[in-house]
């Protein structure tokens, strides 16, 4: 609506203009559809009338009072809602209108109820299998209006556990599935609609007969094969595998030749397994790991080649191994030795190669030793240059020095020496074993310096030195190391300064420096190795002050700097630490007062910072840390009174602020410290009167300057 307006001047001059009338007038609104208490489940639609004197702009679906922003801007106003993106229960409907001037209008709720339980698609029924070259496995269909796919199944289980899909299709009319090779034995489909829910069918067994030497077996029903010398020719068919309810195949004293066939490991439900006294060839499978139920492996008197397959060490229900009598190189794999208790194991006459597992050295007689020329000898034991990449040795009792001949196994990539009472040093014949990835010589008593050699191993992961007697500095050329991820050179007698090189180590995630007698300063290098998570540089004689680089160290967790000489202020940069949950610099010179940023870490459990002469009060914000277990600010000169958000901290088991210069009252709040938690705050200049719950623990407080 307008109005006119009459304006009169001072100089008697009329002026008409017009004014538009503001539209307040809110929509109207109603759900037509669905009734209130409704129950509803998958996709619903809801429809609704709304109306204005001057106009619908939009109308919008909300749901327990929260805009849904699903919205409609045209006559008829509807909406479509997906209740499977809901749990099951009540929702409160409301649509909200809105008119061309803004006004809104909020319709009466309706209450729905959601039920998806009955919202699985229909099951379809798997039809007995029938086999003709091959399985043709069908199953009825279904005529849901949302259905998404079929998903077949297969499983040696009857019960479908630990289920392969091998088949998927999302046409509704494709019901058929044809296979050629039968690896599992029991079938299932499972039908899927557009929203996620599922249902399964029956399960069905597929069974067929399978040709082997002129005779029919069949899959489902035989469980026993045995022909003993009954004069059968050729290979062992690969369809053999096809039989997987075997328990027992004797197939020995025949002439069957060419190789053992892979499919062999599929029969898992075999006991017995005899292919002795014939004439097979090749290498024996390592699928055999797969058959964990046998107590009884014949392999013997054969012309088989190749190694002892390590899988067989999976076979540990065996009561009886034999492999004598045949033509096996390599070395005995160290799994055999998951056998040796109450199995009897036959290996002699072949051509294995030292090292010869210590569990089996009295089975071993007979070996041709032709194929065994690149062979290192170490400690007594023999090496295959070509076949050695991992050497475990650790806890030996070896004695002695570490042959120089070590550095002819270049094919090493994991070497083991720890804790034996190995002497002298580490021989620069190392330096050849550019692929090891591990190096662990802890827990010996080496001497000399660590070689510069040991830079040229640029595969090491993990670098572990640990409990020596190495002297010398730490060599720069240790800075090469570039996939280190793990580095401990603790408890040793190493000198001098930490390399800049080192920084260099940018993967390094562990490391471990303490108890040496290191000088100089933390280089700012350190501050490169942002993947550092575990750091210990605790017991060395290091100078200096804490580089501020530290803070780029944001994985870091823990953080030991203990017993040293370290002086300066605490950089703030170690608020950057958000992921710390220990902090040790204990036993320093470190001064100045505790940076506030350090109370950022709330993901702290352990702070010491005690023996240093920091100053300052204790900031109020040392509240934020509640994760603390232990506290110890204890014997520096801090000054002021304890904060009360001390009492904010009521994981601690351990605190100690004693030996410094607090002053004030006690606040009320560390009482909620008390229980199960050893407290010290003797030797300050705390004022009385103590709260009653930590009388026991004042101790001797200087209180002349206390009213």
């Amino acid at each position: 609506m307008k109005r006119l307006l009459l304006i009169v001047l001072p100089i008697s001059l009329f002026v008409f203009s017009c004014e538009e009338e503001v539209d307040i007038t809110p929509p109207i609104v109603s759900i037509s559809y669905p009734l209130t208490n409704s129950t509803v489940s998958e996709m619903v639609t809801i429809n609704c009338i709304s109306s204005d004197n001057e106009g619908v702009d939009k109308v919008e679906l909300w749901v327990n009072g929260v805009s849904t922003d699903i919205s409609d801007n045209t006559e008829p106003y509807s909406f479509d809602w997906n209740t499977t993106l809901v749990d099951n229960g009540s929702y409160s409907i409301t649509i909200r209108s809105y008119d061309t001037s803004d006004n809104v209008t909020d319709s009466e709720p309706i209450v729905l109820t959601v039920d998806n339980t009955q919202s699985n698609p229909t099951p379809v029924e798997l039809y007995p299998i029938t086999y003709s070259d091959g399985f043709q496995i069908s199953w009825s269909q279904n005529n849901d209006d949302d259905f998404q796919s079929y998903k077949l199944y297969e499983s040696l289980s009857e019960d479908m556990t630990n289920s392969n899909l091998i088949y998927e299709t999302e046409e509704k009319t494709d019901t058929t599935h044809f296979k050629t090779i039968l690896n599992y034995m029991y079938y299932q489909i499972t039908t899927e609609d557009i929203w996620g829910y599922k249902s399964t069918s029956n399960i069905e067994v597929g069974d067929y007969e399978v040709e082997l030497w002129g005779n029919y077996y069949s899959v489902l029903n035989t469980t026993e094969l045995v022909l003993v010398n009954s004069g059968i020719t050729g290979s062992i068919p690969s369809g053999i595998g096809i039989l997987t309810n075997l328990t027992v195949l004797i197939l020995g004293s025949n002439q069957l030749s060419g190789s053992i066939p892979s499919e062999i490991g599929n029969l898992t439900n075999l006991t017995i397994l005899n292919l002795q006294s014939n004439q097979l060839t090749g290498s024996i499978p390592s699928e055999i790991g797969n058959l964990t139920n046998l107590t009884y492996l014949s392999l013997s008197s054969n012309d088989l080649t190749g190694t002892i397959p390590p899988e067989i060490g999976n076979l540990t229900n065996l009561t009886s191994l034999s492999l004598s009598n045949n033509q096996l190189t390599g070395e005995i794999p160290e799994s055999i030795c998951n056998l040796v208790d109450n199995t009897y194991i036959g290996i002699s006459n072949n051509q294995l190669c030292p090292p010869y597992q210590s569990c089996i050295e009295g089975d071993v007689e007979g070996q041709d030793l032709i194929n065994c020329e690149g062979v290192v000898e170490l400690w007594g034991e023999y090496y295959s240059i070509e076949y050695t990449t991992e050497l475990d040795l650790s806890n030996r009792g070896l004695t002695g020095s570490i042959p120089p001949e070590i550095g002819n196994l270049t094919n090493l990539t994991y070497l083991d020496l720890d804790e034996n009472q190995l002497t002298g040093e580490i021989p620069p014949e190392i330096e050849t074993l550019t692929n090891l990835e591990s190096l662990n010589l802890y827990n010996n008593q080496l001497t000399g310096s660590i070689p510069l050699e040991i830079g040229n191993l640029t595969n090491l992961i993990s670098l572990v030195l640990w409990i020596n007697q190495l002297t010398g500095e730490i060599p720069p050329e240790i800075g090469n190391l570039k996939n280190l991820t793990y580095l401990d050179l603790d408890e040793n007698q190493l000198t001098g300064e930490i390399p800049s090189e080192i920084g260099n180590l940018t993967n390094l995630d562990s490391l471990y420096l303490s108890y040496n007698d290191l000088t100089g300063e933390i280089p700012s290098e350190i501050g490169n190795l942002t993947n550092l998570k575990t750091w210990y540089l605790r017991n060395n004689q290091l100078t200096g002050s804490i580089p501020p680089e530290i803070g780029n160290l944001t994985n870091l967790t823990d953080l030991m700097l203990y017993s040293n000489d370290l002086t300066g202020e605490i950089p703030s940069e170690i608020g950057n630490l958000t992921n710390l949950t220990d902090l040790v610099l204990s036993y320093n010179q470190l001064s100045g007062s505790i940076p506030i940023e350090m109370f950022n870490l709330t993901n702290m459990t352990q702070l010491y910072l005690w023996d240093n002469q920091l100053t300052g009060e204790i900031p109020p914000e040392i509240g934020n840390l509640t994760n603390l277990t232990n506290l110890s600010l204890g014997w520096n000169q801090l000054t002021g009174p304890i904060p009360p958000e001390i009492g904010n901290l009521t994981n601690l088991t351990d605190w100690y602020l004693n030996d410094n210069q607090l002053t004030g009252e006690i606040p009320e709040s560390i009482c909620n410290l008390v229980d199960n938690t050893y407290i010290s705050i003797s030797n300050n200049q705390l004022c009385p009167p103590y709260p009653s719950c930590i009388e026991d623990y004042v101790g001797e407080q200087d209180t002349s300057n206390c009213d």
